[in-house]
């Protein structure tokens, strides 16, 4: 068996199993925070948003009007779930994305 181990300070951003959790990586536009929130930007009602991440039918982000983590229906951008912390949420997206 082969195990890789990484140096958890040099990861900025991380895409596994479908979730992309965004990062400062301009050669990735998958993975870069500025890159997607540029494009999510681009409809009025996401502006109150901080894209932090994505899935297959999910978008994770921080709501500035009322300073509150959530992850979004991705077609219709209701609120699916509510987190006290970004921590919270990064820990769902990522079990999320092992099961």
């Amino acid at each position: 068996m082969f195990v890789q181990v990484i140096d958890i300070t040099s990861v900025n951003a991380i895409e596994f199993n479908g979730i992309y959790l965004y990062g400062i990586d301009p050669d990735d536009n998958y993975l870069d925070i500025i890159e997607n929130n540029e494009i999510w930007h681009e409809v009025e009602e996401n502006k109150k948003y901080l894209f932090l991440g994505d899935g297959n039918i999910s978008w994770y982000v921080w709501d500035s009007e009322i300073d509150e983590f959530q992850v979004l229906d991705k077609p219709s951008g209701e609120v699916m779930e509510t987190f006290e912390s970004c921590n919270t949420m990064l820990i769902e997206a990522l079990q999320t994305a092992i099961n």
